[in-house]
């Protein structure tokens, strides 16, 4: 393939983020003129500094390592790219974004969008016009609450190249952007695109590319002319080439050498970390043609779920790491998960390969290092790899690590990794997939714990417990001895993750008290950390119900006052230690590196609440493979597989000068508290009615008011259950809400079965006869 006219741009300069001070008009207001914008990495704007980000996949995550501000709420951040054309034309930008975003090209605004929205890829067609040569695309997305990012994606005429780059070519011929290169494992052959422009007033004549003792002439290429050079080389023969003079480019009216600097170190470490070869639907890896320098090495075969960024599924996990000693072939019996797209990767070289290759990049993404050194280092891993001496191209990797980590200064951060599942209950599914979402969690769970010793796990919600009991008492008795051994921690001590702004002071106390009491009969123990990550606000009181039910700690995600650490304070004068971050269903990437300046300062002691959510799913392998990669780099924070609760005590040693405050925190989707009425209602009438009826039932027996709390506990118990956040306010599906319809006349019947048997009774104990 020659030419690109289909692809997402995901090399961008931002710039951010700035406060706003009106969240509905963010993008309208303008923080600098976009006509004139020409930035470049490292210059400033408006008092920011333009950074350099790659994302790893088409949505670019303004929450993760690329806007590095503390500021993350009713703000605005910039991206920029230049967009080079070979011939003028009508393009199109499919935009994607969250929240509103504004896209200028050459200085023109070409769209606009104001308010709050999720991302969905491509969703809004932007028509552009491209003059050749250079042009100047910029856009600003727009942030209310929640999650932040964008995604780009470019649809150029057949036929034009269109290539985004970062850098402003200087005069004459020269690379407007680093060779991409592909590796075709099932051929064995590298694939390179070099993209050439000449900026200068005349043609460039008699271009040469050199590559190694190979050359290829190019022709002319006449002033503003945009070429992408495309070649295909047997992996032998470009090792050789690489590995004896280098690679450049010359022509006649520019005598100088143009260096393509990184190119031998970048096909060194593709090369070290395998290529990929996608795998569509259940379809199993084909036989893969290992080149001849490969044969008789070690080979590391993997099979990865490749992200697919238009949904949110549940991911399943990679299978186990498998060993096959390369030959002509490689036979793997490994295939995509049905109903999923897969990728699958080959290292050759195996672990110790993956390894070294996967520190050098994780390096060379974080510091400026010397690309000259790395080249001529990379150039004797090269000559090892075309020698089939693989003992030297390791070698050549080792060295390469060692010049790296010279240079990296050490992290004083540390990251408490707190593993956790968020589960919703019966969300946007009934109770059957509930049921079977916990199960599925939690099997996974076992096995992490099984497979990797420094692993920790913390959940929630004392009925996701209850339901294991019921329904996989194998896997509960399993989960019972991972919390006796401390690797698996109780949190949240309620039902579960009950909203607090509908449910009577009664309610909340009640599923504390039963979940509470659940934890302690089952395990010997009481959650010491509150829990509710996703709860849409919370009364000024809740400090002070934490405190009596045995709860010192709270983390939560929305309506926060402040990120980080902060002493939350009930009217009584109760406190507790709470600790609020942007999402509790994070993942272990780059982007632990700036937790600590967004949400700790002082201290730098932070917690990751990692794992996939909602629909459970829970810690990923990739997750505790990223945190073992990290305990050994120096430029990460420490990290420390921890539960909350260690969290928290190791928050409280560091200091207790954490700010205060006093009263309730409110509201996000007010809309909650409106619709589907009936249910709150409902939910509001069981409280009264099972209140009453225990009352009435303790006073006429005043000696046995156990029997009464036998009677009701069932009824208490699926109340509270349906209190959990998205019932109760009305966010659920329908089938959801009729189902808790059907629970909550139950608990009515409940109720009122034992209110008439107590007034019975009562009435019974009136003396009606006279003196």
């Amino acid at each position: 393939m020659a030419t690109k006219t289909d692809f997402y741009i995901q090399e961008w300069l931002l710039l951010g983020s700035f406060p706003e001070k009106d969240p509905k008009k963010i993008i309208a207001e303008k923080q600098f003129a976009p006509k004139d914008i020409e930035p470049k990495a490292g210059s400033r704007t408006a008092g920011k500094v333009w950074q350099r980000y790659v994302s790893p996949n088409p949505v670019v995550d303004l929450l993760g390592p690329a806007i590095q501000s503390p500021i993350r709420t009713n703000c605005s951040a910039y991206a920029f790219t230049y967009l080079f054309s070979s011939r003028a034309c009508t393009a199109k930008l499919l935009v994607g974004s969250d929240d509103g975003c504004a896209v200028w090209v050459n200085g023109e605004c070409v769209y606009e969008l104001d308010g709050q929205r999720q991302l969905v890829l491509d969703s809004d067609i932007v028509p552009i016009h491209l003059q050749q040569g250079k042009n100047r695309l910029l856009i600003k997305i727009s942030q209310l609450a929640g999650d932040w990012g964008f995604s780009v994606r470019l649809l150029a005429p057949k036929g034009i190249e269109v290539v985004p780059t970062l850098e402003v070519p200087s005069a004459g011929l020269s690379v407007i952007r680093q060779p991409e290169i592909s590796y075709l494992l099932d051929r064995g052959v590298v694939e390179l695109w070099i993209p050439l422009y000449n900026s200068g007033p005349t043609s460039a004549e008699n271009i040469v590319l050199h590559l190694g003792s190979r050359t290829r002439r190019l022709g002319e290429i006449k002033p503003g002319e945009l070429r992408t050079v495309f070649f295909r080389f047997e992996a032998e023969e470009l090792w050789n080439c690489l590995s004896n003079k280098g690679t450049w480019i010359s022509s006649d009216s520019s005598p100088k050498r143009i260096q393509l600097t990184g190119l031998s170190s970048r096909v060194f470490l593709d090369v070290m970390t395998g290529g990929a070869l996608p795998l569509d639907d259940g379809a199993k890896i084909p036989p893969l043609q290992v080149p001849q320098t490969m044969q008789e090495q070690p080979v590391l075969i993997r099979i990865d779920p490749a992200l697919d960024v238009t949904r949110d599924p549940v991911w399943p996990q990679w299978p186990s790491v498998r060993f096959e000693r390369a030959g002509e072939t490689i036979c793997a019996d490994l295939a995509a998960p049905p109903g999923y797209k897969a990728i699958a990767r080959v290292i050759y070289g195996g672990p110790r390969a993956e390894k070294m290759a996967s520190k050098l990049l994780l390096y060379s993404e974080s510091i400026d290092i010397d690309s000259r050194t790395i080249d001529r280092i990379a150039q004797e891993g090269l000559a090892g790899l075309a020698a089939a001496d693989f003992d030297r191209a390791l070698e050549a990797a080792e060295k390469l690590l060692e010049a790296v980590e010279a240079k990296i200064p050490v992290s004083r951060d540390i990251a408490h990794l707190v593993g956790h599942a968020h589960i919703d209950m019966n969300w946007l599914w009934r109770l059957p997939e509930t049921i079977q979402c916990c199960q599925d969690t939690f099997r996974q769970v076992i096995a992490f714990l099984d497979e990797f010793p420094e692993f920790k796990f913390s959940q929630s919600q004392a009925s996701t417990y209850h339901l294991i009991e019921e329904f996989d008492p194998g896997l509960y008795e399993k989960i019972k001895v991972a919390v006796a051994s401390g690797r698996w921690e109780i949190l949240g001590g309620m039902i579960d993750e009950g909203d607090t702004n509908l449910s009577s002071g009664e309610g909340i106390v009640r599923s504390l008290l039963l979940g509470q009491l659940y934890f302690r009969e089952k395990f010997g123990k009481i959650a010491r950390v509150g829990w509710l990550p996703d709860n849409f606000g919370h009364i000024a009181s809740l400090p002070q119900l934490l405190q009596l039910s045995g709860m010192e700690f709270f983390y939560f995600h929305r309506c926060s006052p402040f990120k980080g650490l902060f002493w939350w304070e009930a009217p009584g004068g109760m406190r507790v230690l709470a600790y609020s971050n942007d999402t509790y269903n994070e993942v272990v990437d780059p982007s632990i590196c700036t937790e600590a300046d967004r949400f700790n300062k002082k201290y730098r002691r932070t917690m990751v609440v990692y794992g996939v959510g909602d629909h459970g799913g829970g810690p990923t392998r990739r997750d505790i493979q990223n945190a073992l990669l990290y305990t050994e780099a120096k430029n990460y924070p420490q990290i420390k597989f921890s539960t909350a609760e260690e969290f928290f005590r190791a928050a409280l040693a560091d200091g207790a000068d954490y700010p205060v405050h006093k009263g309730e925190m409110q509201y996000v989707f007010e809309g909650c508290y409106t619709t589907v009425s009936e249910i709150k209602r409902l939910n509001r009438a069981c409280e009264n009615a099972l209140f009453g009826a225990e009352m009435l039932a303790c006073l006429v027996s005043q000696s046995n008011p156990i029997e009464a709390r036998r009677i009701l506990g069932p009824a208490w118990q699926a109340v509270t259950f349906n209190q959990f956040h998205d019932i109760l306010c009305g966010s659920a599906i329908h089938e959801s809400h009729r189902d808790a319809i059907v629970e909550y006349a139950s608990a009515l019947a409940t109720a009122e079965r034992l209110r008439t048997a107590s007034l019975r009774r009562l009435a019974d104990s009136i003396v009606t006869d006279g003196p």
